[in-house]
Formats: C-alpha cells, structure tokens, sequence
C-alpha cells in the first residue's frame, strides 16, 4: 500500500516537544509521530480536510505558537459547545491506536452531557477528556494559550532549548534539547533533573505548558537553573540568544569523508538541499570520498515520507518501516519497502556518472549518528539503515517515538491532537521509550568541545573503507598471478604455512584414501557373499 502524506499544522505541546513525524496512510487521518514547524498553504488545508484557517504562522524551532489559526468568529452557544465536546469525544474513541485505554470511554463521554455557558468551561472539559486517555502525546490546546504563545514570539521572545517531562518520580526531567540552543551548549543534557528556575521550584501540580513558559525571556536575559547533574545539585546559567536549526550542514572531513548533517524532516525543502547537496559533492570530488558520517542528533522529527525518502536513498532494496494506522474499527499495518532499480529503468538513465553516484550512496562506508534528542522521523531512518546493515550507528540512544497522531483544528480555534499511529523498525523493534541503541555507545563530555562521537564516526569510516580496499588489493593481486606463482602463494591454516601444490597433494591422497576404504568394503562384503 502506498502512503498518500499530507502535511497538516500542529498542536502547540507538540510544537514544543519538536518530535514529530507527519504522514498519512492511504484512507487514514493526518499522522504525526511528532511535530512541524512548516505552516500549511491554504490549498493544502483543504487537501488535508482542514478549513482555510489551518494555515499558520510558522515559529522558530520549539517556539509553540505556530498550530494557532485565524478562524471565522462565530458566536458560540451552549448547544455548539456541547457538540463540539462530543466531536472531540467521537474522534479519540474512532482514531485512537490503544482501545486498552478506552475501557471506560463511555462514562468519560457524560462530560459533554453538560452545558457550557462560556468557552473556559468548555475548554476544562475538553482537557479533562483529553487527560483521561492517559497518553502524552494525545492532547488538547485552547485557543487562549496558543495566542499567548504567538504573542511571546511576536514580541521577541526566545525560549532556552529544552522541552522537561515529569516523570513518576514526580520531578521534571529533560526530555530533549534542541541544536545550538543554549541548552545545547551548556552543561545539560536529556534526562538530567531540572529543580527549579530563576528561584521558582518545579511541582507536580505545575503542566508542561507552564514549565517550558520558566525559560522563556528577552535575548541577552539570563535563566538561572538549578539542576541535579551526575548525582550533585548544581547551579546553571543560561543566556538566551535566538537559535534556529534549519540549514543543512556540509563538509568535508580529513581523509576525504564527507560529514552532513540534517537538521529536520519538517520541511521538504531541507530535505531537497540536503539530498542536493550530497549529489553535488560526490560530483565536486568526482567520486573521491571515503564515506559518510550522516548526522541526525537533536533532529527531531518531521513528515514521515521525508523520513522514508531519505532512508530510501542510501539504501538499494529493503524494508524501511512497518506502520499500523487505526480508524474506527478498523486498522491497516503498511511495510513500507524500497526495491532495487530494474535493468530497463538503469538503461533510460541518460545522465553521466548517475549510476555511478546511486552506486556509491547505497554502497560507500557510512555511520549514523544519533542521541537522545533524535526522534520519530530521525528514529525511523536510524533504524532502516541499522537494520538493513547499510550503516553503523554511533552515539546515545535515540529519543524512543514510533507513535503518530491525528491532528485536527476545532472550530473553536483550539487544537486537537489524538494518537492513531504506531512504527516498528524493519527488524520488529518498537522504539517507544527505548529508542534506537546504538552499534557503537560514545557520548559527548559535558560542556566538551571536542566531539568525541563524530571523531568515533570517523575513525570507523576510515576503517572499513581501509579493509574494503585491501580486499580489493588482494582481489587484483591473486587476479595478476599466473599458476606457478599461485602455486608459491601461502595460504594460513592456523599456526601451518601451505602452499597451493600442499593443499592440492593432500586432497589427492585423502581421495585415494577414501577410493582404497570403498575398495576393502566392497570386496569384503563379496567374500561374504561367496561364504553363503
């Protein structure tokens, strides 16, 4: 089955998070395993089936704000709001991917059964509604906090690059970071323990919403954070600077290894740079690069056929990702595969050195780096090239999302998003909560300045391309000997030295051998017969 994708705007914790995968199944809702900060044309919200006003501003990376749309004011009544609620209560019980945790969907449904004289009341049922399902990324943004957060970024606002989660300890931990933030170059990192900010504690009762707000502020301003780091409270000050992350970065590494980095999966338009200019620069060396070092740490996410483009390109023939999406009572699991280019199709290809570059991209040494802020989108490439052998993965293990969600703009101008979509990795891995693990563990030193996992990256591109071309070397070199030089040649056998004319006299005489025991047997068994 092939996947029909279209992009859809986000919910605002989403937009947060950064983790996100957009995509549709063919016959399915809009699904996300993550977010997007791409606004959505107009025409594409009506492909989408969403209205007009579902195009949005766009934000900087991890800024919320860009899910909020301009809708036709219409004068709410008590009537609209209590259909409205049952709209929201009818979409989780139809799209949502865990029946499990709908066992008592029917009693949550008398929520709506109330009359809402004002859009707060409403908006507290819809989140109550939405909180009972129990799942992180199923939720419910109002209208009020998603312009509260357009206007943060309207008046110049930035946030610190990091997204916390509280956990069952009851304390706030990193969830992800996000690149050249200034959480990204700090002392920080994913899983560390966030105690308080500028003197304010974090608590349970405080939302997700609430503690990202904390680091919010003017450029030049500073955060201080206490946090507990290796087992110890410490102290940290962040200075807040804006941060964007959407440039494809490219270059190239001692001993010609080509290292490129992609920021998102977001964009199709990153995306088309980024597969442009790792064309353009095989082309540039004409071929001369010793590998790849593919970089996908901190990337969040983006549109699931972004994901399955770029897998699609650096490998031959294969699985990339198995998908299940759940509608209503039915649910379609897709094995999304890529297969080799026929002999007819390479012969139309007109282009010079084209099939040479397709050679080199699915063939040439390459290593993957990821860590724990590389999410969804990120994950599912991962885990096709680690699973398909085309690459080796180095670094942390990986964010751990291969859930997706249906998003959907209420007419209300608040936003709804609802779980409906789950990924295995091509071998059956599920990477919920687990992530992608590495082939290779290396993690970067705190507050370091050397990259200690893209050196691992190199050294292991230079090494497999050395071993390549010494197979090759002996290939040619056996090839240019003639038979009485084969014949010289050693071939080891443990701790034994064997020429070529050893090894062909000792399976002569094993053969005679064998011929004189099939002799002695025969005329054995004809004494015997001769006996009778």
């Amino acid at each position: 089955m092939k996947a029909v994708i279209k992009v859809a705007a986000l919910s605002i914790l989403l937009m947060m998070s950064g983790m996100t995968c957009i995509a549709q199944e063919a016959g399915a809702p809009e699904v996300a395993p993550a977010t997007t900060k791409d606004a959505i044309a107009p025409e594409t919200a009506k492909e989408a089936g969403l209205p007009d006003a579902a195009a949005a501003n766009t934000t900087e990376a991890g800024l919320p704000g860009a899910a909020a749309a301009n809708t036709t004011d219409v004068e709410p009544t008590p009537e609209l709001r209590t259909r409205l609620c049952k709209q929201v209560w009818q979409n989780i019980a139809e799209n949502y991917i865990d029946e499990s945790k709908l066992n008592n969907w029917d009693k949550v449904g008398t929520k709506c059964s109330a009359t809402f004289n004002t859009d707060e009341e409403l908006d507290t049922a819809l989140v109550e509604i939405v909180e009972s399902v129990g799942d992180r990324w199923t939720k419910y943004q109002s209208r009020p906090i998603i312009r509260a957060h357009q206007k943060m970024k309207a008046d110049g606002l930035v946030q610190a690059g990091l997204l916390l989660r509280r956990h069952d300890d009851d304390l706030w931990h990193i969830d992800s970071i996000a690149w050249s933030s200034p959480a990204h170059v700090s002392v920080l990192k994913e899983g560390d323990v966030i105690l308080s900010v500028n003197g304010q504690r974090l608590t349970k009762k405080m939302g997700q919403v609430d503690v990202w707000d904390l680091f919010v502020g003017k450029p030049g301003e500073k955060v201080k954070v206490k946090a507990v780091i290796d087992m110890q409270e410490k102290e940290i000050e962040l200075t807040l600077y804006p941060h964007s992350d959407e440039q494809v970065s490219i270059r190239i590494l001692p001993d010609d290894v080509l290292y490129i980095r992609l920021p998102t999966f977001e964009q199709p338009s990153v995306v088309r740079d980024f597969l442009t200019q790792l064309r353009s620069v095989y082309f540039q060396k004409k071929g001369a690069i010793t590998g790849i070092v593919f970089d996908l740490r901190n990337n969040p996410g983006g549109i699931f056929d972004m994901a399955l483009l770029v897998s699609s390109v650096f490998i031959e023939s294969g699985t990339l990702v198995k998908a299940t999406v759940h509608k209503a009572l039915n649910e379609t699991t897709t094995e999304h595969k890529v297969r080799a280019m026929p002999p007819f199709a390479k012969r139309l290809v007109t282009e010079e050195h084209q099939l040479d570059y397709l050679k080199w991209v699915q063939n040439t040494p390459m290593v993957v780096l990821i860590n724990g802020s590389s999410a969804s989108c990120s994950e599912i490439t991962a885990g096709a090239l680690q699973d398909n052998k085309r690459a080796t993965v180095i670094g942390t293990r990986s964010f751990g999302k291969s859930v997706g969600f249906a998003m959907e703009q209420l007419p209300n101008g608040g936003v709804l998003t609802v779980t409906s979509l789950k990924y295995l990795t091509p071998a059956g891995h599920d990477v919920v909560d687990k992530g992608i693990t590495p082939d290779l563990v290396v993690d970067m030193p705190r507050g370091g300045t050397l990259d200690l996992p893209l050196k691992a990256a190199h050294a292991h591109v230079v090494d497999v391309a050395n071993k390549r071309f010494a197979q090759v070397q002996d290939t040619r070199d056996i090839a240019g000997k003639s038979k009485d030089e084969l014949d010289e040649t050693v071939v080891h056998n443990g701790a034994n030295g064997w020429t070529q004319t050893d090894i062909i006299n000792a399976l002569e005489n094993m053969l005679a051998a064998i011929g004189a025991l099939v002799l002695l047997v025969a005329f054995s068994l004809f004494v015997l017969s001769m006996r009778r």
